[in-house]
């Protein structure tokens, strides 16, 4: 009975390691290039099944719900750039300037891809939590690379269709468009967020190369996106103006174009059949990829395994001050503050749009005075209540307290049993 219940034993280990061979080698199949882009494409729509907080999965109903809230953003966003289409479209299209149409939706949506996915491109490049262990497997770093950018290109591919989908349309509704013409808007489509795809890695390297030597990246990433959103506020609010330019003076407008980006000059026009200037803008983003990728690869080991390096202090016996529990548990609120961009960002906006808007009113006294007076009219008794209501929705923006309360999460009883 022994010697069976041994051989049982050894039978039974055999299985288990046997098992997990399979295991392992089903495993590193990843290292083949479809079941890695696969892997990708998975940790890319994981948030519609799995909620991040709990790790569960999400219920069928919640699912669906997500699907439809995100397809409601998306035609909405697309539906705000039908507009800016439509308008371009009856001022452009048919006419000799018919690349100019072209040239400028390609631009919006270069730019909505860029600001969509370069906030994404350092976490997902740099700082995967897989990173190391992927790193750690037979798997070649520049391999890891490509894989990476791909789901970036993937993603940038989204906010660039958000503009590009309105403009065929428009194209078909009050243009003359022919097969070569839409067939090249395709391809021009997808080298374009070949573009997008290097000018978003290209900045998220840049980020990784300054906050590897810097302590406290929280800050700079707040002070960066700050400045970025800024840009992008300020060149929104001159769009209509910048279009307008555009529309009036087409011609001395293109020129411009032409003479100040070839590259777009020739997107234009290589979507209306132009093939030279097709295969320009191809080999164009091609190589630019090519670049960036090349360049990328040689330091993605040192910015993914690199840490802020610190120096050493030598302890000094000093006296020991002591601080209230109230000012101790300010310290502490502080310190947790600091250290998270997102929490900074989403939390504290208020506390930047004050100042701010105190300097505007102060600057633009004027214009804020017509524009009263045009929108007001006889009610410009209702001005105080205005800038009551512009006050209180500044301040809302600031809503620190509760989210340091919920982020204690399992630990809240430790500050609840504090005398």
């Amino acid at each position: 009975m022994k010697k069976l219940s041994k051989r049982k034993k050894r039978i039974n280990i055999a299985y288990d390691n046997i098992k997990i061979f399979f295991d392992v080698m089903r495993f590193f199949k990843l290292y083949n290039d479809t079941e890695f882009l696969k892997k990708q494409l998975l940790e890319m729509n994981a948030f519609y099944f799995q909620d991040r907080k709990t790790g569960k999965l999400r219920s069928k109903k919640s699912t669906v719900l997500y699907i439809i809230l995100f397809a409601f953003v998306f035609v909405s966003a697309a539906s705000g750039f039908a507009g800016t289409a439509y308008m371009l479209s009856e001022a452009l299209l048919n006419t000799p300037q018919t690349w100019l149409y072209f040239s400028l939706m390609f631009i919006m949506a270069t730019g909505f891809g860029i600001l969509g996915s370069v906030f994404n491109t350092y976490a997902s490049l740099f700082r995967a939590k897989d990173n190391e262990f992927l790193l750690s497997m037979p798997i070649p770093p520049s391999k890891i690379l490509f894989v990476r950018m791909s789901g970036i290109f993937l993603w940038s591919m989204f906010f660039e269709l958000l503009v590009m989908i309105p403009a065929l349309i428009m194209y078909f509704v009050n243009g003359t468009p022919s097969f070569l013409s839409v067939f090249l808007f395709i391809l021009l489509t997808l080298f374009n967020g070949i573009f997008i795809t290097s000018a978003a890695c290209l900045l998220g390297w840049l980020v990784a190369l300054v906050t590897a030597k810097i302590k406290n990246k929280s800050i700079i990433t707040v002070l960066a996106s700050l400045a970025f959103f800024g840009a992008y506020f300020f060149i929104a609010s001159k769009i209509t103006d910048i279009l307008n330019m555009f529309i009036t003076d087409t011609e001395a407008m293109g020129n411009r174009l032409k003479s100040l980006a070839y590259p777009i000059y020739a997107l234009g026009k290589g979507t209306c059949g132009h093939i030279p200037s097709f295969l320009l803008f191809a080999l164009f983003s091609s190589v630019l990829f090519g670049l960036v990728y090349f360049v990328i690869s040689k330091s993605i080991i040192k910015i993914m395994t690199s840490d802020v390096q610190t120096k050493k202090t030598v302890y000094r016996e000093k006296p020991m001050k002591s601080a209230s529990l109230s000012s101790a548990l300010l310290k502490k609120e502080l310190i947790h503050f600091k250290s998270s961009s997102v929490y900074m960002l989403n939390c504290c906006l208020g506390t930047v749009f004050m100042p701010v808007l105190s300097v505007l009113s102060v600057v633009y006294a004027g214009k804020i005075r017509d524009f009263v007076s045009a929108f007001l009219g006889e009610y410009k008794s209702l001005l105080p209540l205005l800038v009551a209501a512009v006050t209180c929705i500044a301040t809302s923006m600031n809503d620190i307290t509760a989210p340091s309360v919920s982020l204690e999460g399992k630990n809240i009883w430790i500050l609840q049993s504090m005398p």
